[in-house]
């Protein structure tokens, strides 16, 4: 799917093109043996990849993210994880 904005031309993904990218990063996290552990959800939209849920530490975001930027077809990551049994600053 091709978007026009200020006259230049960008690329976003499908739907479908999101579930599979959605599919391969949740198959990813499945297969880290920590991270598999994890309650960790996986949102695709416009091939910006969202991770939502709670790890054990700033590693486990880091390695999410690698995970996530790894597959194919992923123009970006945005993370809402949060390290369990921290207090949120917000």
């Amino acid at each position: 799917m091709t978007a026009v904005f200020g006259g230049a031309l960008a690329q976003r993904a499908a739907p479908e093109e999101d579930a599979a990218i959605t599919a391969r990063v949740e198959r990813a996290i499945s297969n880290d043996r920590v991270l598999s552990t994890l309650d960790i959800k996986v949102d695709t939209q416009g091939g910006v990849v969202r991770l939502r849920g709670f790890v054990n530490s700033l590693g486990d975001i880091a390695q999410a993210h690698a995970l996530a930027r790894a597959v194919g077809g992923v123009t970006g990551v945005r993370s809402r994880l949060r390290i369990a049994n921290r207090p949120s600053r917000a």
